[in-house]
């Protein structure tokens, strides 16, 4: 295990190998920038030598809390297959047994070929009784798939596209500015059932909390998602980002934390930034003498 720290004060050795004192030398924040800027390009570099194999390089990311999805109403001419039939939807019968969806704002990921710097996103889903303030405990793991912008906006026009599974698309790439965000990425989660199918069809393996869950009084609970997923991040320290809701236990530090990189590609990452940001500053040094 190496950290961010160890890789930076190695790279500042390295860069000014004579220098007692700290005048002069690039500040360690620049050349963490560097560092992650690098990494960036190491593992783009690398993704055809199996680079992606690595678990290392992904960091686990949560929500911090339980969220409700968007209600999304569905309509029987939204339902029409592969052969013109207008067709009902599984989920089409009142409100309550509609999809909905639920927009994320995520930290930047590294730009790579079908959004492959993000997997295994899932959502946790539990039940709140919003008539008597109920909470059951939290299911099973659900697969959130993947899906492009062009399936999901054709994919209930082929045959051989299963829509019923909830699936989820990166939408657009924030940008920074002073006031709004702290950029990141777009990540919306959609086919997340609003509420159960049917008065006490409450899924297997949830726990209630009270009888209240299996009575006839069913048309008030509602369900809540808890998102997670792993990625590459462009900047692993993002995850500490007051501006996105992450659990706290999961947050970095540069002191302690893995630096998100394969053991064997810490070398050319450090022999990386030394030559090209090294020779940079050497140059922009004799410039300004």
């Amino acid at each position: 295990m190496i950290t961010l720290n160890q890789i930076a004060y190695n790279i500042q050795d390295l860069m000014y190998p004579n220098t007692l004192t700290l005048e002069g030398e690039t500040p360690i924040t620049q050349i963490k920038f560097w560092i992650h800027y690098h990494r960036a390009k190491l593992i783009a570099e690398n993704v055809s030598k199996g680079i992606l194999n690595s678990t290392s390089l992904y960091q686990a990311v949560e929500n911090a809390a339980y969220t409700f999805p968007v209600k999304k109403l569905s309509y029987r001419d939204n339902n029409i297959n592969a052969y013109g039939i207008n067709s009902l939807s599984t989920q089409d019968r009142g409100d309550w047994r509609n999809l909905g969806d639920i927009t994320l704002r995520i930290p930047e990921i590294v730009s790579l070929h079908n959004n492959s710097a993000i997997k295994r996103v899932t959502a946790q889903r539990r039940i709140h009784d919003v008539a008597n303030t109920e909470y059951s405990t939290g299911s099973a793991r659900i697969p959130i798939y993947a899906k492009s912008e062009s399936e999901a906006s054709f994919g209930n026009f082929n045959k051989f596209t299963n829509n019923n599974k909830p699936y989820y698309l990166i939408v657009k790439k924030l940008e920074k500015n002073d006031s709004s965000n702290n950029g990141g990425i777009v990540l919306r989660v959609f086919g997340l059932q609003i509420s159960p199918n049917n008065l006490g069809d409450i899924d297997a393996g949830l726990t209630a909390n009270s009888s209240t869950f299996s009575s006839s009084n069913a048309e008030t609970l509602t369900f809540e998602y808890l998102i997670s997923y792993n990625a590459i991040l462009q900047d692993p320290t993002q995850v500490n980002s007051n501006e996105i809701d992450v659990n706290s236990s999961l947050l970095f530090d540069d002191e302690t934390s893995p630096y998100p990189i394969p053991a064997e590609y810490v070398k050319d990452l450090i022999e990386r930034v030394v030559a090209v940001e090294g020779n940079t500053v050497l140059k922009t040094m004799q410039n300004e003498s």
